[in-house]
């Protein structure tokens, strides 16, 4: 896809000035009119790229803004918050390594469904505000309305992580956009084999879950 920049824009309007500009020097009236209105097309012309131009750059700003957006909410509270405390319950669960457990367990297994000491939520309520997060991402994706390399970057690995974490059951509350977000990021992952970043996911996985995402 061919991209026009403001710059170049404005290159390309001081060579084409001249051009409109001169012969009406020069032009009896009626020339002259004919010169002004060709001046004028040439103004609605320019006019009308400017404002595709402003228009794609506001958009891809925006779509940039909603990922970095969403990272900032799984980054601060309260949902920073809500994933430390289940991440370390998990892995006090699994004696070091993340134990990875159903949502129905969350919710009614004497040791799993609490926290000790009681902070005063439960892992189900964190699990659940951790899952809306990412079922805002996975609407993001859906809709087009987010940058996917960096909702890729930013967010993937977090992703794979409570994929992994929380085990999947068809039809369970809020787990599949959770899923569908997974899956792609693991569809991205293959069809761009040369993002680094990539690396680090796994090495700090196989400390949690004794290998990769």
């Amino acid at each position: 896809m061919i991209t026009i920049s403001r710059a170049g824009l404005l290159f390309a309007l001081v060579l084409l000035a001249p051009v409109a500009i001169v012969p009406a020097l020069f032009a009896n009236s009626e020339r002259y009119q004919a010169v002004s209105s060709g001046v004028q097309a040439l103004g609605l012309i320019v006019t009308l790229v400017f404002a595709a131009v402003a228009i794609r750059n506001d958009t891809h700003d925006k779509r940039v803004d909603r990922a970095v957006d969403l990272y900032n909410r799984v980054v601060s509270e309260p949902i920073y918050d809500a994933r430390v405390r289940l991440a370390r319950h998990l892995r006090a669960l699994g004696g070091g390594s993340v134990r990875q457990v159903a949502q129905q367990e969350l919710r009614t297994d004497p040791l799993i469904s609490r926290y000790d000491p009681d902070p005063g939520v439960t892992p189900e309520q964190d699990l659940n505000q951790i899952l809306r997060v990412f079922e805002r991402g996975d609407a993001l994706r859906l809709s087009g309305a987010t940058d996917f390399g960096l909702l890729h970057r930013l967010l993937g690995q977090h992703v794979l992580w409570w994929d992994r974490a929380i085990g999947y059951v068809e039809h369970e509350h809020l787990r599949q956009p959770l899923r569908d977000l997974a899956d792609w990021v693991r569809r991205y992952t293959r069809e761009h084999p040369h993002l680094d970043y990539v690396n680090t996911w796994d090495t700090l996985a196989t400390g949690d879950f004794g290998g990769p995402l």
